[in-house]
């Protein structure tokens, strides 16, 4: 699954450059269009509504990227409506042992005290198709745009999974072991959440907040996914 995501990166990326190419024959441009084709976000990943017993870790991290299709509103490019397609990965670190009871239903038991180990998180990579409503000024001298876009962001799930290293769990030993879990049980595979992004040229502050909850209703906690970060796009 991670070759996966990342082939379908490498596309993502090839698309975006090939995008950029310009005509020779093609007459230079006055105004800075700021389409905002590729754009690569990095950012700190959290969750509303955890379990109350369970703690989350501050290093909580995450990778978007996608490739949109900017359609001006107006002449100047001051409003435009974006569709893309991307690719988005999860990385969050906490201190619960993801468990299913006799009723199918999935729920966070705390890794006890006494137990050493020095990784245990949950991750989800989505493939996603994101909407943005695109407002920005003209350029400035340095052929800059201040830029703000408000969006929607629908998300299929590629891949959940799970990974600990650290003491044997299941033993009464200090064994170090490494144990990844990739069928994560009532994990939601469809994602819904809004986004925003205020940015300047190349230069953006992002958002995100899920409209849907992590694991299947009424079969895990009712975890919503945010993340917030930085973001840098082409023109």
């Amino acid at each position: 699954m991670n070759r996966l995501l990342l082939s379908l990166l490498v596309v993502l990326l090839s698309f975006g450059l090939s995008a950029q190419e310009k005509d020779p024959d093609e007459k230079p441009r006055i105004m800075n269009p700021s389409k905002d084709r590729l754009v690569f976000e990095f950012n700190h990943d959290n969750w509303i509504n955890k379990p109350d017993n369970i703690k989350l870790r501050w290093y909580n991290r995450g990778i978007n990227t996608y490739v949109s299709f900017d359609i001006p509103l107006d002449k100047n490019g001051n409003v435009a409506f974006a569709p893309g397609v991307g690719v988005g990965i999860n990385n969050v670190y906490h201190d619960g042992i993801i468990t299913t009871d006799t009723s199918n239903v999935t729920y966070f038991e705390p890794i006890q005290s006494e137990i050493d180990y020095r990784n245990n998180k949950l991750t989800t990579g989505y493939l996603e198709v994101p909407l943005e409503l695109r407002i920005r000024s003209n350029p400035d001298k340095n052929n800059n745009r201040w830029k703000i876009a408000f969006g929607l962001r629908g998300g299929y799930l590629l891949n959940g999974h799970s990974k600990y290293r650290g003491q044997d769990l299941s033993q009464n030993t200090t064994d170090i072991i490494k144990v990844k879990d990739l069928r994560l049980p009532n994990i939601n595979r469809y994602r819904l959440g809004t986004t925003v992004r205020l940015g300047y040229g190349t230069f953006n502050l992002v958002g995100f907040y899920a409209l849907t909850e992590l694991f299947e209703a009424d079969r895990g906690p009712g975890i919503q996914q945010f993340s917030i970060g930085i973001a840098f796009n082409s023109y």
